[in-house]
Protein backbone atom coordinates (compact mmCIF):
# COMPACT_ATOMS: atom_id res chain seq x y z
CA UNK A 1 0.00 0.00 0.00
CA UNK A 2 1.26 3.46 -0.90
CA UNK A 3 0.65 5.80 2.04
CA UNK A 4 0.88 9.61 2.02
CA UNK A 5 2.21 9.90 -1.53
CA UNK A 6 2.40 13.14 -3.48
CA UNK A 7 2.38 14.07 -7.15
CA UNK A 8 3.11 17.80 -7.19
CA UNK A 9 4.28 20.48 -9.61
CA UNK A 10 4.69 18.20 -12.61
CA UNK A 11 4.18 19.07 -16.27
CA UNK A 12 2.48 16.32 -18.27
CA UNK A 13 2.25 16.76 -22.04
CA UNK A 14 0.48 14.69 -24.70
CA UNK A 15 -0.89 12.17 -22.17
CA UNK A 16 -3.03 9.28 -23.40
CA UNK A 17 -5.74 7.62 -21.30
CA UNK A 18 -4.83 9.58 -18.13
CA UNK A 19 -2.42 12.28 -17.04
CA UNK A 20 -1.99 11.04 -13.42
CA UNK A 21 -3.52 7.76 -12.25
CA UNK A 22 -3.52 6.46 -8.66
CA UNK A 23 -5.12 3.05 -8.21
CA UNK A 24 -6.57 1.24 -5.20
CA UNK A 25 -3.43 0.73 -3.13
CA UNK A 26 -3.05 4.34 -2.09
CA UNK A 27 -4.04 6.24 1.01
CA UNK A 28 -3.65 9.95 1.67
CA UNK A 29 -2.70 10.71 -1.94
CA UNK A 30 -2.06 14.41 -2.71
CA UNK A 31 -2.13 15.63 -6.32
CA UNK A 32 -1.29 19.33 -6.42
CA UNK A 33 0.05 22.04 -8.72
CA UNK A 34 0.34 19.91 -11.85
CA UNK A 35 -0.15 21.03 -15.44
CA UNK A 36 -1.64 18.30 -17.60
CA UNK A 37 -2.28 18.45 -21.34
CA UNK A 38 -4.00 15.42 -22.81
CA UNK A 39 -3.33 14.12 -26.31
CA UNK A 40 -5.83 15.11 -28.97
CA UNK A 41 -8.25 12.25 -29.54
CA UNK A 42 -6.88 10.21 -26.60
CA UNK A 43 -7.30 12.42 -23.55
CA UNK A 44 -9.89 10.50 -21.55
CA UNK A 45 -9.10 11.45 -17.94
CA UNK A 46 -6.84 14.11 -16.49
CA UNK A 47 -6.49 12.77 -12.93
CA UNK A 48 -7.80 9.47 -11.53
CA UNK A 49 -7.72 8.64 -7.80
CA UNK A 50 -9.10 5.31 -6.54
CA UNK A 51 -7.59 5.14 -3.07
CA UNK A 52 -8.89 6.46 0.25
CA UNK A 53 -8.46 10.03 1.50
CA UNK A 54 -7.27 12.16 -1.38
CA UNK A 55 -6.55 15.84 -1.89
CA UNK A 56 -6.58 17.09 -5.48
CA UNK A 57 -5.80 20.78 -5.63
CA UNK A 58 -4.57 23.59 -7.88
CA UNK A 59 -4.10 21.51 -11.00
CA UNK A 60 -4.67 22.69 -14.59
CA UNK A 61 -6.02 20.08 -17.01
CA UNK A 62 -6.48 20.73 -20.73
CA UNK A 63 -7.77 18.72 -23.68
CA UNK A 64 -10.28 16.60 -21.75
CA UNK A 65 -12.49 14.32 -23.86
CA UNK A 66 -13.71 12.20 -20.95
CA UNK A 67 -13.41 13.26 -17.30
CA UNK A 68 -11.16 15.97 -15.93
CA UNK A 69 -10.90 14.71 -12.33
CA UNK A 70 -12.27 11.27 -11.44
CA UNK A 71 -12.44 10.17 -7.78
CA UNK A 72 -13.80 6.71 -6.85
CA UNK A 73 -12.20 5.11 -3.77
CA UNK A 74 -12.23 1.32 -4.05
CA UNK A 75 -12.03 -0.89 -0.98
CA UNK A 76 -13.17 -4.45 -0.32
CA UNK A 77 -12.75 -4.43 3.48
CA UNK A 78 -15.79 -3.59 5.59
CA UNK A 79 -15.76 -0.49 7.76
CA UNK A 80 -13.60 1.86 5.70
CA UNK A 81 -14.92 5.21 4.51
CA UNK A 82 -13.30 7.78 2.28
CA UNK A 83 -12.72 11.50 2.33
CA UNK A 84 -12.06 13.54 -0.79
CA UNK A 85 -11.02 17.14 -1.33
CA UNK A 86 -11.14 18.60 -4.86
CA UNK A 87 -10.10 22.23 -4.61
CA UNK A 88 -8.93 25.08 -6.84
CA UNK A 89 -8.53 23.12 -10.08
CA UNK A 90 -9.02 24.43 -13.62
CA UNK A 91 -10.41 22.00 -16.17
CA UNK A 92 -10.84 22.61 -19.90
CA UNK A 93 -13.25 20.25 -21.71
CA UNK A 94 -12.94 19.83 -25.45
CA UNK A 95 -15.90 20.89 -27.62
CA UNK A 96 -18.00 18.70 -29.89
CA UNK A 97 -17.15 15.38 -28.21
CA UNK A 98 -19.53 12.50 -28.89
CA UNK A 99 -18.95 10.72 -25.56
CA UNK A 100 -19.99 11.98 -22.13
CA UNK A 101 -17.92 14.84 -20.75
CA UNK A 102 -17.50 15.49 -17.02
CA UNK A 103 -15.39 18.12 -15.31
CA UNK A 104 -15.27 16.82 -11.71
CA UNK A 105 -16.71 13.33 -11.06
CA UNK A 106 -16.92 11.88 -7.53
CA UNK A 107 -18.69 8.55 -7.19
CA UNK A 108 -19.24 5.41 -5.12
CA UNK A 109 -18.26 2.66 -7.58
CA UNK A 110 -21.01 -0.01 -7.97
CA UNK A 111 -19.02 -3.08 -6.80
CA UNK A 112 -16.18 -2.17 -4.43
CA UNK A 113 -16.80 1.50 -3.87
CA UNK A 114 -16.21 2.96 -0.43
CA UNK A 115 -18.72 5.16 1.35
CA UNK A 116 -17.75 8.79 1.86
CA UNK A 117 -17.71 10.43 5.28
CA UNK A 118 -16.91 13.78 3.64
CA UNK A 119 -16.49 15.30 0.17
CA UNK A 120 -15.32 18.88 -0.38
CA UNK A 121 -15.54 20.29 -3.91
CA UNK A 122 -14.36 23.87 -3.56
CA UNK A 123 -13.18 26.69 -5.83
CA UNK A 124 -12.87 24.74 -9.09
CA UNK A 125 -13.53 26.12 -12.56
CA UNK A 126 -14.71 23.94 -15.44
CA UNK A 127 -14.73 25.38 -18.95
CA UNK A 128 -16.24 24.18 -22.19
CA UNK A 129 -17.84 20.98 -23.34
CA UNK A 130 -20.16 22.69 -25.81
CA UNK A 131 -21.42 20.51 -28.60
CA UNK A 132 -21.85 17.45 -26.37
CA UNK A 133 -25.42 16.97 -25.09
CA UNK A 134 -24.19 14.82 -22.18
CA UNK A 135 -21.79 17.30 -20.62
CA UNK A 136 -21.91 17.69 -16.82
CA UNK A 137 -19.41 20.01 -15.17
CA UNK A 138 -19.80 18.76 -11.56
CA UNK A 139 -21.18 15.25 -10.90
CA UNK A 140 -21.57 13.45 -7.55
CA UNK A 141 -22.94 9.91 -7.84
CA UNK A 142 -23.95 7.27 -5.28
CA UNK A 143 -23.89 4.16 -7.48
CA UNK A 144 -23.52 1.25 -5.03
CA UNK A 145 -26.53 -0.35 -3.32
CA UNK A 146 -26.92 0.99 0.24
CA UNK A 147 -23.95 3.31 -0.27
CA UNK A 148 -23.70 6.58 1.62
CA UNK A 149 -22.22 9.99 0.85
CA UNK A 150 -22.30 12.25 3.92
CA UNK A 151 -21.09 15.80 4.51
CA UNK A 152 -20.98 16.84 0.86
CA UNK A 153 -19.82 20.43 0.36
CA UNK A 154 -19.95 22.05 -3.08
CA UNK A 155 -18.95 25.70 -2.85
CA UNK A 156 -17.39 28.58 -4.75
CA UNK A 157 -17.15 26.67 -8.04
CA UNK A 158 -17.61 28.11 -11.52
CA UNK A 159 -19.22 26.33 -14.44
CA UNK A 160 -18.27 28.40 -17.47
CA UNK A 161 -18.70 28.39 -21.23
CA UNK A 162 -22.18 26.85 -21.06
CA UNK A 163 -22.14 23.13 -20.36
CA UNK A 164 -24.82 21.65 -22.59
CA UNK A 165 -26.53 19.11 -20.32
CA UNK A 166 -26.25 20.38 -16.75
CA UNK A 167 -23.75 22.24 -14.64
CA UNK A 168 -24.36 20.27 -11.43
CA UNK A 169 -25.79 16.77 -10.93
CA UNK A 170 -26.12 15.18 -7.47
CA UNK A 171 -27.53 11.71 -7.99
CA UNK A 172 -28.54 8.73 -5.80
CA UNK A 173 -28.76 6.06 -8.50
CA UNK A 174 -28.39 2.64 -6.85
CA UNK A 175 -31.06 1.16 -4.58
CA UNK A 176 -31.17 2.34 -0.94
CA UNK A 177 -28.37 4.86 -1.43
CA UNK A 178 -28.22 7.98 0.72
CA UNK A 179 -26.69 11.39 0.09
CA UNK A 180 -27.13 13.60 3.13
CA UNK A 181 -25.87 16.70 4.90
CA UNK A 182 -25.25 18.60 1.67
CA UNK A 183 -24.15 22.23 1.34
CA UNK A 184 -24.18 23.92 -2.06
CA UNK A 185 -23.25 27.58 -1.74
CA UNK A 186 -21.52 30.43 -3.56
CA UNK A 187 -21.35 28.68 -6.94
CA UNK A 188 -21.87 30.06 -10.45
CA UNK A 189 -23.59 27.46 -12.65
CA UNK A 190 -24.21 28.25 -16.31
CA UNK A 191 -25.73 26.14 -19.06
CA UNK A 192 -27.16 26.54 -22.54
CA UNK A 193 -28.72 23.11 -22.13
CA UNK A 194 -31.55 21.65 -20.10
CA UNK A 195 -30.68 22.26 -16.42
CA UNK A 196 -28.34 24.32 -14.27
CA UNK A 197 -28.54 22.23 -11.10
CA UNK A 198 -30.17 18.81 -10.78
CA UNK A 199 -30.77 16.72 -7.64
CA UNK A 200 -31.93 13.27 -8.72
CA UNK A 201 -32.90 10.30 -6.49
CA UNK A 202 -33.69 7.70 -9.14
CA UNK A 203 -32.70 4.53 -7.28
CA UNK A 204 -35.34 2.46 -5.50
CA UNK A 205 -35.60 3.69 -1.86
CA UNK A 206 -32.73 6.13 -2.50
CA UNK A 207 -32.70 9.37 -0.51
CA UNK A 208 -31.16 12.82 -0.87
CA UNK A 209 -31.73 14.80 2.32
CA UNK A 210 -30.64 17.70 4.53
CA UNK A 211 -29.60 19.98 1.68
CA UNK A 212 -28.75 23.67 2.01
CA UNK A 213 -28.71 25.39 -1.39
CA UNK A 214 -27.80 29.01 -0.77
CA UNK A 215 -26.23 32.02 -2.46
CA UNK A 216 -25.74 30.42 -5.88
CA UNK A 217 -25.97 32.09 -9.29
CA UNK A 218 -27.78 30.02 -11.93
CA UNK A 219 -27.80 31.02 -15.60
CA UNK A 220 -29.72 29.25 -18.36
CA UNK A 221 -31.71 26.03 -18.37
CA UNK A 222 -34.15 25.40 -21.21
CA UNK A 223 -36.12 22.83 -19.16
CA UNK A 224 -35.50 24.28 -15.72
CA UNK A 225 -32.96 26.13 -13.64
CA UNK A 226 -33.09 24.05 -10.45
CA UNK A 227 -34.68 20.58 -10.59
CA UNK A 228 -35.51 18.22 -7.71
CA UNK A 229 -36.65 14.74 -8.71
CA UNK A 230 -37.40 11.89 -6.32
CA UNK A 231 -38.52 9.00 -8.52
CA UNK A 232 -38.55 6.23 -7.44
CA UNK A 233 -36.49 7.57 -4.53
CA UNK A 234 -37.16 10.72 -2.53
CA UNK A 235 -35.75 14.15 -1.67
CA UNK A 236 -36.41 15.70 1.73
CA UNK A 237 -35.35 18.61 3.93
CA UNK A 238 -34.16 20.78 1.07
CA UNK A 239 -33.62 24.43 2.01
CA UNK A 240 -33.06 27.01 -0.74
CA UNK A 241 -32.22 30.68 -0.30
CA UNK A 242 -30.67 33.65 -2.10
CA UNK A 243 -30.65 32.17 -5.60
CA UNK A 244 -29.73 34.66 -8.32
CA UNK A 245 -31.00 33.36 -11.62
CA UNK A 246 -31.40 34.11 -15.31
CA UNK A 247 -33.75 31.75 -17.08
CA UNK A 248 -32.89 30.05 -20.35
CA UNK A 249 -36.60 29.38 -20.94
CA UNK A 250 -37.37 26.95 -18.14
CA UNK A 251 -38.92 27.56 -14.72
CA UNK A 252 -36.77 28.53 -11.77
CA UNK A 253 -37.84 25.41 -9.87
CA UNK A 254 -38.97 22.07 -11.35
CA UNK A 255 -40.31 19.36 -9.02
CA UNK A 256 -40.99 15.72 -9.83
CA UNK A 257 -41.69 12.61 -7.78
CA UNK A 258 -41.53 12.50 -3.98
CA UNK A 259 -40.32 15.80 -2.49
CA UNK A 260 -40.99 16.58 1.19
CA UNK A 261 -40.10 19.50 3.44
CA UNK A 262 -38.86 21.92 0.79
CA UNK A 263 -38.03 25.38 2.16
CA UNK A 264 -37.89 27.60 -0.93
CA UNK A 265 -37.03 31.10 0.28
CA UNK A 266 -36.36 32.94 -2.98
CA UNK A 267 -40.12 33.09 -3.61
CA UNK A 268 -40.53 35.37 -0.59
CA UNK A 269 -38.68 38.15 -2.39
CA UNK A 270 -40.45 37.79 -5.75
CA UNK A 271 -43.00 40.30 -7.02
CA UNK A 272 -46.72 39.46 -6.54
CA UNK A 273 -48.35 37.48 -9.32
CA UNK A 274 -51.58 38.90 -10.79
CA UNK A 275 -54.24 36.28 -11.51
CA UNK A 276 -56.88 37.08 -14.17
CA UNK A 277 -57.83 33.58 -15.37
CA UNK A 278 -60.63 31.42 -14.00
CA UNK A 279 -58.07 28.91 -12.79
CA UNK A 280 -54.36 29.12 -12.09
CA UNK A 281 -51.64 27.50 -9.98
CA UNK A 282 -49.25 28.60 -7.28
CA UNK A 283 -45.70 28.51 -8.63
CA UNK A 284 -42.63 27.61 -6.55
CA UNK A 285 -40.92 30.96 -7.07
CA UNK A 286 -43.74 33.32 -5.96
CA UNK A 287 -45.65 33.50 -2.67
CA UNK A 288 -48.01 36.48 -3.21
CA UNK A 289 -51.08 36.46 -5.50
CA UNK A 290 -53.48 39.28 -6.42
CA UNK A 291 -56.73 38.05 -7.97
CA UNK A 292 -58.35 40.46 -10.42
CA UNK A 293 -61.18 38.73 -12.25
CA UNK A 294 -64.90 39.32 -12.62
CA UNK A 295 -65.70 35.78 -11.55
CA UNK A 296 -64.62 33.01 -9.20
CA UNK A 297 -60.90 32.18 -9.24
CA UNK A 298 -59.82 28.60 -8.56
CA UNK A 299 -56.21 28.21 -7.41
CA UNK A 300 -54.30 24.93 -7.39
CA UNK A 301 -52.15 24.92 -4.27
CA UNK A 302 -48.91 22.93 -4.09
CA UNK A 303 -48.53 19.92 -1.83
CA UNK A 304 -48.44 21.00 1.81
CA UNK A 305 -46.10 18.07 2.52
CA UNK A 306 -43.60 19.35 -0.04
CA UNK A 307 -43.57 22.92 1.28
CA UNK A 308 -43.71 22.52 5.05
CA UNK A 309 -43.82 25.96 6.70
CA UNK A 310 -44.28 27.91 3.45
CA UNK A 311 -46.57 30.95 3.56
CA UNK A 312 -48.83 32.11 0.73
CA UNK A 313 -50.57 35.51 0.54
CA UNK A 314 -53.79 36.05 -1.41
CA UNK A 315 -55.96 39.08 -1.96
CA UNK A 316 -58.75 39.95 -4.37
CA UNK A 317 -59.49 43.38 -5.79
CA UNK A 318 -62.90 42.34 -7.10
CA UNK A 319 -65.89 41.09 -5.11
CA UNK A 320 -65.42 37.51 -6.25
CA UNK A 321 -64.66 34.20 -4.55
CA UNK A 322 -61.18 32.71 -4.52
CA UNK A 323 -61.14 28.99 -3.82
CA UNK A 324 -58.72 26.06 -3.84
CA UNK A 325 -59.06 23.28 -6.37
CA UNK A 326 -58.88 20.76 -3.50
CA UNK A 327 -60.14 20.55 0.07
CA UNK A 328 -56.78 21.50 1.55
CA UNK A 329 -57.44 24.88 3.22
CA UNK A 330 -58.23 25.01 6.95
CA UNK A 331 -60.16 28.22 7.75
CA UNK A 332 -59.61 30.56 10.69
CA UNK A 333 -62.67 29.35 12.61
CA UNK A 334 -62.52 25.59 12.06
CA UNK A 335 -60.24 22.57 12.05
CA UNK A 336 -61.88 21.05 8.99
CA UNK A 337 -60.20 21.55 5.62
CA UNK A 338 -62.26 22.95 2.78
CA UNK A 339 -61.81 24.92 -0.43
CA UNK A 340 -62.53 28.53 0.61
CA UNK A 341 -59.60 30.97 0.48
CA UNK A 342 -61.28 34.39 0.08
CA UNK A 343 -64.86 35.57 0.43
CA UNK A 344 -66.53 37.50 -2.39
CA UNK A 345 -65.54 40.91 -1.03
CA UNK A 346 -63.37 43.53 -2.67
CA UNK A 347 -60.11 43.75 -0.68
CA UNK A 348 -60.45 40.40 1.06
CA UNK A 349 -57.09 38.86 1.95
CA UNK A 350 -55.63 35.80 3.67
CA UNK A 351 -52.31 34.25 4.63
CA UNK A 352 -51.99 30.47 4.36
CA UNK A 353 -49.22 28.45 6.00
CA UNK A 354 -48.42 24.80 5.35
CA UNK A 355 -48.49 22.46 8.34
CA UNK A 356 -47.27 19.50 6.29
CA UNK A 357 -50.78 18.18 5.68
CA UNK A 358 -52.97 21.16 4.76
CA UNK A 359 -52.77 24.90 4.26
CA UNK A 360 -53.74 26.60 7.54
CA UNK A 361 -55.29 30.05 7.29
CA UNK A 362 -53.33 31.99 9.92
CA UNK A 363 -54.57 35.52 9.18
CA UNK A 364 -57.15 37.25 7.01
CA UNK A 365 -59.61 40.02 6.64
Amino acid sequence: INVDCRATNNIVVDARSAGIDSHVASHGFIVSGNQITLAAGYGDEGIIVQGLNSIISDNTIRGVTGTGIFVQPLVTAVGFSAQAVVRGNRIYLEPNVVDSLIGVFVQIEPTNGSNYSSVDIDGNTVYGGTGSTTTTHFYVLANKASGTISNLSIRNNVSADAALAQSLLVRALASSTTIDSVTVTGNHFQTSGTLCANFLADGTSSVISKVVFSGNTLVGGTSGILKLEGDPGSISQFSEDMTVYTSGGGSLLVLAGTITDLRFQTGRRSIPQTITAASDSVVPYADAYICNRAGTVTMTLPSAATFVGRELFFKTIQAQLVISGSSDVVPLDSATAGTAILAAADGAWAILKSDGTNWQMVAGG
